[in-house]
């Protein structure tokens, strides 16, 4: 039930007129009363007292009303000109109440946006989901709540939102009409996506990588450590295996250079070959630790040495018999030679 006024209580009006004409009866009888002129003198007085009294007072409404007025303007203007979108909704999500910034917001005229379904500008189901979802915790809960979604202007447009809305009591102390604020937070969700798009890089790294801070503690690993240490047969949380040894010196030293790159080097870790390199972004104030595993490449390289050592056995053996080969031809030559002059010096 709604709140009832008590009529027995006369109104400030109603009293305020009462006391008026109680005034002017007793000044009007006052006035059929006879008078000596020193009485007359003072009655004169009194009114010429009332009457500067009566400007005083109604000075003062006017600069009351001023105040009141420029208060007003200010709060219009404050409400209207905020940075952002104020909306009044009912329990049913229709629009009330809205700024000029809110209006704005949505490329509709203020007057173009009063009783209109507030759903009607989200611009997906989900949007209209959580919104609705929203409204219901905003009563039920009677505490401020958070939400975001996105919205559509008139042009077809869609901008990224949040919504802050808290319910106001009604004449019966329950939840009644909601007050929301809604901020355009577009380009705060465009730095998020490119924060988790930047994040995914070394997340999604097939090969370890590790981040410590300046004093070599570390901060940050990718899913690859954790499954190469599987593949190496060591305890997940036992990181630092990839961790160069004197890791702080090498810190020390890059913080005084230029690119903060070290030189790259291989290390083993049960069996198997990586190789290293250690960037210090000096601005970030970490390092980082990037390892990719070159075990066959090692073995390649090793195989290839093998068979570039064995054919240059090959070659120098097969150099040796032909050498030979040659040296023998060479004595046959000579032997053929002294023969031919022999029968020639014969004949």
């Amino acid at each position: 039930m709604g709140a009832t006024k008590d009529k027995s209580k006369p109104t400030a009006e109603a009293e305020l007129r009462r006391q008026a004409e109680e005034r002017l009866r007793r000044n009007k009888a006052d006035l059929r009363q006879p008078r000596s002129g020193k009485d007359a003198k003072r009655l004169v007085h009194e009114l010429e007292v009332h009457q500067i009294e009566l400007t005083m007072q109604n000075a003062e409404l006017r600069r009351a009303q001023e105040e009141l007025e420029l208060s007003r303007n200010k709060y219009i203007e404050l409400y209207d000109f905020a940075p952002v979108g104020y909306f009044t909704f009912d329990a049913k999500g229709l629009i009330l109440e809205v700024n000029l910034t809110g209006a704005k917001m949505l490329g509709i005229e203020r007057r173009g946006l009063v009783n209109k379904s507030f759903s009607s500008f989200i611009a997906d189901t989900d949007g209209r989901e959580i919104f609705s979802k929203h409204r219901e915790d905003v009563i039920h809960k009677e505490s401020s709540q958070t939400c975001e979604i996105r919205l559509k202007r008139k042009d077809g447009t869609a901008f990224w939102a949040e919504l802050q809305s808290i319910a106001m009591e009604n004449t019966e102390g329950h939840a009644g009409n909601i007050h929301t604020t809604i901020i355009d937070v577009t380009q705060h969700k465009k730095a998020e996506e490119k924060i988790t798009h930047l994040a995914s890089f070394p997340e999604l790294n097939p090969n370890p990588v590790i981040e410590t801070d300046l004093q070599g503690q570390i901060i940050y690993y990718n899913t690859a450590t954790t499954t190469m240490l599987k593949k190496l047969s060591i305890p997940d949380d036992d990181i630092r295996f990839f961790l160069p040894h004197d890791l702080t010196k090498i810190i020390k030293e890059l913080e005084q250079g230029n690119d903060g790159r070290y030189t790259l080097r291989e290390v083993e870790i049960n069996g198997r070959v990586f190789i290293e390199s250690v960037i210090v972004p000096v601005h970030l104030k970490v390092a980082r630790i990037y390892a990719q595993e070159i075990t066959k490449r090692k073995q390649a390289e090793q195989a290839l040495q093998k068979a570039h050592d064995g054919l240059e056995a090959k070659v120098e053996e097969r150099t040796a018999e032909l050498t030979m080969a040659l040296s023998e031809i060479k004595t046959m030559k000579e032997k053929l030679e002294a023969e031919n002059i022999y029968f020639r010096d014969v004949n």
